[in-house]
């Protein structure tokens, strides 16, 4: 984050920098971004705007791009009653009122790279950061952004968030949290349900499918596991969603395009943009040139998904 601000000194073409701040649901992309942003808030006299596009969320439908840039551009000093409703005119005004300032943009939460462009300054002292569960490859290909994957804690770093959280009251067995034990999401929601609940037996046995179920027993849908990542598989495309489903019931946590061909029954080449379009969005790893792993809880969901929605019965008839 630190190298692609830097990069906004040595702009002298009248482009503005553009960074993409991708990784899975869960794994700390707002934070991490607000975190720096308060770090780095001088490196920005004329301000900070920031909104939440809603890309994956709890409504059916993203952000109004048109109530996003009448915000902003009322936020820059824009009269809102001589706003006009049309798309274009709010992009246009939107980019010329940035001409000549240094801001900083934050476009929490994205879809996709249509939603996100019309929202781009041309202004060279500008920057905007971009989250999404998504890599948005069409921002990196197209207009030249910068792409910082959020990776998940380390374990030095799990130890830490542990040890804030839940200090001497926690045994080390935790670490049965498995696949996911690094995952911020995952461990603030277990760390939760053990005092809630009193005990930590669910983590005794590595088991995936007992796991997802012992971090969705919550009420804050923000804070539920399966509908976190229900977000994300409803933003897939049906091909990718009968592919996660598929694929994901099936023994074995890793995956070729092979394989998945034979499963799916179709050719390597659809396979192939199945697998990538699950790990655009981080539901699936792709560990090498051939090969796909699937973490233990998102395989649990799509089994999950695949008992919901009628699968599994229909294949065990």
């Amino acid at each position: 984050m630190d190298a692609t601000l830097a990069e906004v000194d040595r702009q002298r073409d009248g482009q503005a920098v553009v960074t993409v701040v991708d990784g899975a649901a869960g794994v700390g992309k707002t934070a991490t971004v607000v975190y720096w942003g308060h770090r780095v808030r001088a490196s920005f006299p004329d301000g900070v705007l920031f909104a939440d596009l809603q890309g994956f969320g709890p409504g059916q439908r993203s952000a109004s791009i048109q109530e996003v840039l009448r915000s902003f551009l009322t936020a820059l000093g824009a009269p809102s009653d001589s706003l006009s409703m049309e798309l274009q005119h709010l992009a246009a005004s939107y980019r010329s009122m940035l001409m000549g300032k240094r801001l900083l943009i934050v476009l929490d939460n994205a879809l996709s790279a249509e939603q996100v462009r019309p929202l781009l300054p041309a202004s060279s002292g500008c920057m905007t950061v971009i989250t999404s569960r998504s890599r948005l490859a069409g921002l990196v290909a197209r207009d030249g952004a910068y792409r910082v994957t959020v990776p998940l804690l380390t374990e030095a770093e799990y130890d830490g968030l542990l040890a804030r959280l839940a200090g001497a009251a926690l045994p080390g067995k935790v670490n049965a949290i498995c696949e996911y034990r690094y995952l911020p999401l995952t461990v603030r929601i277990a760390v939760e349900r053990m005092e809630t609940v009193g005990g930590i037996e669910m983590y005794e046995r590595c088991d995936p499918d007992a796991l997802l179920r012992y971090l969705c027993a919550i009420d804050d849908e923000t804070s539920n596991l399966y509908t976190v990542l229900s977000w994300s598989y409803r933003s897939l495309r049906p091909e990718a969603a009968r592919g996660l489903r598929v694929l994901g019931s099936r023994s074995g946590s890793t995956v070729t395009v092979s394989e998945a061909a034979k499963i799916l029954g179709t050719d390597a080449v659809n396979a192939q943009k199945v697998l990538d379009s699950l790990t655009d969005i981080h539901l699936l790893e792709h560990v090498s040139r051939n090969e796909y792993h699937f973490e233990g809880v998102v395989k649990a969901f799509a089994r999950e998904c695949a008992r919901r929605e009628g699968y599994l019965a229909v294949r065990a008839g």
